[in-house]
C-alpha cells in the first residue's frame, strides 16, 4: 500500500504549526491581492495545460501575467516563517524596526531584477504519469540551490495530484 503511515486529517489552524500575525498588516494589503490574481492565473495554467495534456509537458511563452505569476512563486520562497525571521534579523541588524523589516517583504517580492531573474527560467507544467499522487505539505514550494542565478536553479510546484510547475534554468532540461 503505497500510503501506509501517511494519515490524512482535516485540522483547524490551532491544531496545526502556524505563526500568529506572521507578516501583519502585509498578508491583507499584500499577499491577499497578489494570490486572488494569482488564482485566477493558477486557472489559466491548468486550463492551458488541459489543451496540451497529449503532449505531456507545455513550455509557457511568457506574457505579462506571468510576472504576477512570478511574484506569486517569489511570494511562496518569501513568505516562510524562516525567511521572515531572516529578513526581520537581516533589517534588525541595519538598525530597522521588526515593523519597518516586514513593510519590506512587498518590495524584495516585487523586486524588477528578481521578477526578470525568474521569467528568465524556463518555464513548464507537466503531469505525472503515476498511480501515486504528488503529496504537499504547507510549504510545497522546492527551491534549490536558493539562488535564481544559479546554473543548477530548480523550482517545483505541485499544482494538483498529478499536474506540477517546473522553473528552471536552461542547462538542467535534456
Amino acid at each position: 500500500n503505497p500510503y501506509k503511515g501517511i494519515v490524512c486529517d482535516r485540522h483547524t489552524p490551532e491544531h496545526t504549526g502556524y505563526e500568529e500575525e506572521l507578516y501583519k498588516d502585509i498578508e491583507e494589503q499584500f499577499f491577499k491581492p497578489l494570490d486572488g490574481l494569482s488564482c485566477g492565473i493558477l486557472l489559466d495554467l491548468e486550463r492551458e495545460h488541459a489543451n496540451t495534456v497529449k503532449l505531456f509537458s507545455k513550455e509557457y511563452k511568457l506574457n505579462e501575467k506571468h510576472e504576477v505569476w512570478a511574484k506569486f512563486i517569489l511570494g511562496l520562497i518569501v513568505r516562510m516563517p524562516d525567511k521572515v525571521g531572516f529578513i526581520k534579523e537581516y533589517c534588525g541588524n541595519a538598525g530597522m524596526t521588526e515593523e519597518d523589516a516586514l513593510k519590506r517583504i512587498p518590495e524584495i517580492i516585487s523586486n524588477p531584477n528578481t521578477i526578470n531573474d525568474l521569467r528568465k527560467l524556463k518555464w513548464i507544467s507537466s503531469d505525472i504519469q503515476s498511480n501515486v499522487p504528488l503529496l504537499t505539505c504547507d510549504n510545497p514550494l522546492i527551491f534549490k540551490p536558493n539562488n535564481l542565478r544559479s546554473p543548477s536553479c530548480v523550482i517545483i510546484l505541485p499544482l494538483g495530484p498529478h499536474h506540477f510547475f517546473l522553473a528552471t534554468s536552461e542547462g538542467n532540461l535534456p
